[in-house]
């Protein structure tokens, strides 16, 4: 009998250890389960972030570059806008200098008193200013109301622009 109780205690203990240590790998991939599990989902979330945010930066690109492409398309309409403004103003110009008629018998005393000092040619039909030839055609003075316009818009194009549109 002291067998037998010898045994059954080996086999108690025997059984005690095992539950001891089932109880452990228990515990143990709770908590491997646990820390697998975090990671996992660390992971995906930070994928779904990373995905997220990407797709956030695409949307503001696409929609900065959407906002310039419209901002320079109105920009564009109103400078041709400007420019068509700008060139109705001096069509208006050359139209009422058109009107206007120099004398021949002015040109007639100028090109007098400027033959006294050089032999020019002018053009004595102009009746918007005047074009003064040399005799050998190498110096020209174009003096017509037309280039005097076409200077103005070329060296004072930007003050008329400030002047019209502040």
């Amino acid at each position: 009998m002291q067998e037998q109780t010898d045994i059954s205690r080996m086999i108690d203990f025997i059984l005690h250890e095992a539950e001891e240590k089932v109880a452990e790998i228990k515990i143990r991939t709770t908590e491997e389960y646990k820390l697998t599990k975090a990671r996992v989902i660390k992971k995906n979330t930070d994928n779904y972030l990373t995905k997220k945010n990407k797709k956030l930066e695409e949307i503001k690109k696409y929609f900065v570059t959407k906002e310039s492409q419209i901002k320079n398309k109105y920009k564009l309409m109103l400078q041709r806008k400007k420019e068509m403004i700008a060139d109705e103003l001096f069509e208006r110009v050359a139209n009422k200098l058109k009107k206007v008629e120099t004398t021949k018998m002015l040109i007639e005393n100028t090109k007098n008193k400027i033959n006294e000092y050089n032999e020019m040619d002018f053009d004595l039909d102009m009746k918007n200013g005047v074009v003064i030839k040399s005799k050998d055609q190498r110096t020209m003075v174009d003096n017509s109301y037309e280039t005097r316009i076409g200077a103005i818009r070329k060296n004072y194009m930007d003050k008329i622009n400030t002047l019209i549109f502040k």
